[in-house]
């Protein structure tokens, strides 16, 4: 940890007020579509799991 090579992560939830606008829609898409995991990955964070994936696609829809 004090070497600041220690990953410390925890979730980050996301929500809407009632159905999203097509704006967020697309938003939401990108960012959980493989150029929008990618950037996660590339700017130090974790992509998302599978599972959480899968949750997310099916709320989406």
């Amino acid at each position: 940890v004090y070497s600041a090579k220690y990953a410390i992560s925890r979730p980050l939830y996301q929500s809407t007020n009632g159905k999203p606008s097509a704006a967020v829609s697309q938003f939401l898409n990108f960012e959980l579509g493989p150029e929008g995991q990618a950037i996660v990955e590339r700017e130090g964070f974790f992509r998302i799991g599978k599972d959480l994936m899968e949750q997310n696609e099916k709320n989406l829809r």
